[in-house]
Parts: C-alpha cells; sequence; structure tokens
C-alpha cells in the first residue's frame, strides 16, 4: 500500500503548479496509482524499512543470536511491539524474561534473553516472534513528502526525453534523476542489521 493517497499526491500536484486545479481523467487512476506503490516500493528498497505497521510472524534460527553475547537475538526488520515470543523448542517466553533493544525503544532491533533464559533451538526449530513490524506506526509527514517528491519524478519520467537505455527485446527504461536531498535520505534512512 502506497505512503500517500491518489487525493493527497493531487493536491501535492496542484500545489507545484501554483494552485491552479488539475482534471485528471479516470484513466489517470490507475497510472497514479501506480507512481505512487512504484515510489512506496522504491523508498522500501532502497532503506530496507517499511514505514508502516505490519502484524506479522517472523522466524529466526541460532545464526540470529550474537556468538559472543548469546542472549541477544538480532531482528533482520524493524520491531514495534511484541506479541507473541516462542522459543526454538516450542515454549513461550513471558514478555518479564526478556528485553526488547533498544531498551530506550520503540524501533527495536533485537530482543535480550534475561540472564535466567537461553535461547533454545531444537531440531529445525526456530525462535518465532508475532508482533508489529516496521518503522513506524503510519508514515511521518517525512516519508509523506518524500514519496510524493518521488512519485512526481516517476509520473514525469514517463513523459521526460533523457537518458534512455533500449533492450534486445525492445523495452526502454529512463533514468531518473534522484536529486542530492533525496539520496541522502534515503541512505540515512537506510537500515543496518542491528542497527537503527
Amino acid at each position: 500500500m502506497a505512503y500517500v493517497t491518489r487525493a493527497e499526491y493531487r493536491k501535492y500536484v496542484t500545489q507545484l503548479s501554483g494552485g491552479e486545479d488539475v482534471t485528471y481523467s479516470a484513466d489517470a487512476d490507475a497510472l497514479t496509482d501506480d507512481v505512487l506503490d512504484q515510489a512506496t516500493a522504491y523508498i522500501e528498497s532502497q532503506t530496507g524499512r517499511r514505514y508502516s505497521a505490519l502484524t506479522a510472524t517472523r522466524y529466526y534460527d541460532a545464526r540470529s543470536v550474537v556468538a559472543h553475547d548469546g542472549q541477544l537475538l538480532l531482528l533482520d526488520d524493524d520491531l514495534l511491539t511484541v506479541t507473541t515470543l516462542t522459543n526454538g523448542d516450542g515454549t513461550e517466553i513471558s514478555a518479564s524474561d526478556y528485553w526488547l533493544e533498544p531498551r530506550n525503544g520503540p524501533l527495536y532491533y533485537g530482543i535480550r534473553l534475561k540472564s535466567t533464559k537461553s535461547w533454545s533451538f531444537s531440531t529445525d526449530g526456530q525462535v518465532s516472534i508475532a508482533g508489529t513490524w516496521g518503522r513506524m506506526s503510519t508514515p511521518s509527514d517525512d516519508v509523506k513528502r518524500v514519496t510524493l517528491r518521488l512519485a512526481h519524478l516517476f509520473m514525469n519520467q514517463r513523459t521526460a526525453t533523457g537518458q534512455v537505455t533500449v533492450f534486445q527485446d525492445g523495452t526502454r527504461t529512463y533514468e531518473v534523476p534522484i536529486t542530492d536531498d533525496l539520496k541522502h535520505w534515503l541512505n540515512r534512512e537506510r537500515r543496518v542489521r542491528g542497527d537503527l
């Protein structure tokens, strides 16, 4: 699902045009939705993060436990809340037996067991974490601004002339000039495992 709505995009385009109302045909709706989805997917692919909450269960094996520590399980996605934590042997771990890291979250990158507990991985066992995942529950204004700008770039790409690559099958791709400030934002937001 895109981080901004069609109505928000149209308001943005109207503001860019100096407040002049822009009329849209019914066919333009699908195109608008496509560029909004494209902008959202681009942000996620460049940062390794999702900027809206997703309720899901994720699974981790023994390789996710920090070897020199033994108590810290590193996550491959941003975690907002835990509903159920199940050890690799199938037993549920109580919330009083672990801390989410960093302790001053939310937006957690790991789960640290207290010293009285240990991670256990039976044959083919995996730790399962049911919870809410994502960088934030809903896209912030900052994320929406970046999505709008990228969507506008992608929309303009469809009519732009510039760097064109033609493939053997006849398809073409156009280079989209991502501005330095957008590149900086995407780089700053890039997720590194075990780090925010």
